[in-house]
């Protein structure tokens, strides 16, 4: 009866998330001319103390080295630890000639395509090459080491995926005056992946493998603020309302939740290969779907949201024109 009890605790908790983000929801507009004055105010202190164009020109090479460090990542574990990789080729295309063939190709294809790629795309050369290069080999990669079924990879690449076609469409704004507003609403959407992921992991775990008797309602209590929050922060950035302060408080969020769960330099290499490669690999990972989050910071939602639905804000097309 104890153990019925606390169950039902448990999900009386997972319950009032819905509840929790509603009253979020209007306490946040109730209070919005105070958080405007606030967001005014600290707007005001940030563009008299830091030079806003070259803080913004050294944020976009931030966020673009991010974004194309998993594929510098992916490049180096390949070139470096070849045959731990031939491991993967062999399981997905079979311990035979054709096989092992196949899989050196996919290899050193994959390298000279994410480098190329990655290179091209901070440099800002031939930028709408590089983007296809890099969103082909995102799209086929759970493909060809057959992880379709693995959720986190598929969340992570789908934000990264976002953070590309975001590079895409504000090169075609800035080229071509086209602003793309589709290609941006699905990088605006993609890109929020990984956040929602994370924040219901936990409830996903519940649902299809039953609750953990040794969970507490304290860790019960706190999972759910965070699905609520991460709801709250994510929802605003897929409707573009409030999207550059919601993406930024995303970027810090997502930073120290990769530090805590792929901490893969607390492993020994000796003892635990494959966890330390799994671990590694998201760390990156993550990183570059932070580095999506940022290029949304910086280029917004695009015209199909309710920020900038008359087009850009002008300090923000003014800062980045010039």
């Amino acid at each position: 009866r104890a153990d019925v009890t606390v169950l039902v605790v448990h999900w009386a908790l997972w319950a009032s998330g819905p509840v929790l983000l509603l009253c979020t929801l209007r306490l946040a507009h109730a209070r919005r001319s105070a958080l405007s004055v606030y967001r005014d105010a600290l707007l005001d202190r940030l563009t008299r103390r830091v030079n806003t164009k070259r803080a913004y020109r050294r944020l976009e090479v931030l966020g673009r080295c991010l974004l194309v460090l998993t594929f510098v990542e992916d490049s180096a574990r390949v070139l470096l630890h070849w045959r731990f990789q031939m491991r993967f080729m062999l399981h997905a295309f079979g311990q035979t000639t054709v096989g092992t063939v196949v899989g050196h190709a996919v290899l050193a294809t994959s390298t000279v395509v994410q480098l190329t790629g990655s290179l091209l795309l901070v440099v800002r050369k031939w930028e709408e090459h590089a983007c296809l290069l890099l969103l082909v080999w995102a799209t086929i990669h759970p493909l060809l080491y057959r992880q379709v079924g693995n959720r986190q990879l598929l969340a992570t690449s789908a934000s990264i995926v976002g953070g590309l076609l975001l590079v895409l469409a504000e090169r075609s704004r800035t080229s071509w005056g086209e602003p793309m507003p589709r290609t941006q609403l699905a990088g605006r959407l993609l890109s929020t992946c990984v956040l929602l992921f994370h924040a219901f992991t936990p409830l996903w775990t519940d649902l299809w493998e039953g609750h953990s008797p040794s969970d507490s309602l304290a860790t019960t209590a706190a999972e759910v603020v965070i699905a609520v929050g991460a709801s709250l922060l994510c929802g605003l950035v897929m409707f573009g309302f409030k999207s550059r302060w919601s993406a930024a408080m995303l970027v810090l969020c997502l930073f120290v939740a990769d530090s805590v769960l792929n901490p893969f330099w607390t492993l020994e290499m000796t003892v635990h290969r494959d966890l330390v490669d799994a671990a590694q690999f998201f760390y990156f990972h993550t990183l570059s779907a932070a580095g999506a989050l940022l290029l949304l910071v910086l280029y917004g939602p695009g015209t199909a949201s309710i920020d900038e639905s008359a087009g850009p804000l002008p300090l923000v097309a003014v800062k980045a024109n010039e």
